[in-house]
């Protein structure tokens, strides 16, 4: 009977993961999200002797619509970011906060506010961060291990850029991880399955008997999807939240993985 109504969910949510957005205010098929995907990750998936860490630089500055990017190490992270609160930034992520909100990017930078967009838990890939208008955007990657790459918007304050020089290292004196590549490729091919599922997950329970509310940006009742569906890219995340009835006011948070989405609710199922 459970596997049952799941089949007919995950059926129906098909035609709902039929298209995504692009980031650049517009929706685009699946398929040509996959095209998308694919490429990111073939070029992440060029073996070590192929890639340097300036190709990763590249990399990044072309994902997230940066000018530039350095490389500056992960000990010098927090003193990084503590310079900039300091200076008046705000440090945001895409998505945060329970129950899951969206952070409008373009709106807040378009006001005035300086920001700098951490992406290193969503994955670069889901957030064009400095094209939306952040100052800075901060993301890891397993091939350089030991460090983050700070993307900075094109035209960057003069003195951000001075405060990430001042920590940064060339990339052309780090040397790219040998098991790096496959880590990362595996790692957004993960981030992205996690996605796809908790879109299922979301319109399960959002008519789900018992469930009173749920918080998804990729539902099309959520307060968050018009920024949802122009600000990310290739998907809305893994996390969903969703209230009880017999438990008003409580939110509860439900984090995807890569599993099958229908394995996910019938566990799901089982524990509640």
């Amino acid at each position: 009977m459970l596997s049952a109504l799941v089949n007919r969910v995950s059926d129906k949510v098909q035609v709902m993961v039929g298209t995504a957005q692009d980031g650049a205010g517009g929706t685009k098929s699946v398929g040509a999200i996959d095209v998308v995907t694919q490429t990111a990750t073939d070029a992440v998936t060029q073996t070590a002797t192929e890639q340097t860490a300036t190709d990763v630089v590249a990399e990044y500055v072309k994902m997230t619509g940066a000018g530039r990017a350095r490389l500056v190490p992960v000990s010098y992270v927090d003193e990084l970011l503590a310079t900039l609160v300091t200076g008046g930034a705000t440090v945001v992520e895409p998505l945060s906060g329970v129950p899951v909100e969206v952070c409008d990017i373009k709106g807040r930078a378009a006001a005035g506010e300086l920001l700098v967009a951490d992406v290193r838990t969503i994955g670069a890939e889901f957030s064009p961060a400095c094209r939306l208008g952040a100052e800075l955007a901060v993301a890891e990657d397993a091939r350089v291990p030991g460090y983050v790459v700070v993307c900075m918007r094109k035209c960057c304050i003069p003195w951000v850029a001075e405060a990430v020089e001042a920590k940064a290292c060339s990339a052309e004196d780090v040397t790219v991880s040998a098991t790096g590549a496959e880590e990362q490729a595996s790692a957004r091919v993960s981030r992205h399955a996690a996605s796809d599922a908790a879109q299922v997950v979301a319109a399960y329970l959002a008519c789900h008997p018992r469930v009173e509310a749920v918080r998804y940006p990729g539902l099309k009742t959520d307060p968050s999807f018009a920024c949802a569906t122009s600000q990310l890219v290739g998907g809305f995340g893994p996390y969903v939240d969703y209230m009880w009835k017999e438990s008003p006011g409580e939110w509860h948070r439900f984090t995807a993985t890569d599993e099958d989405a229908r394995m996910q609710i019938i566990n799901f199922e089982r524990v509640g």
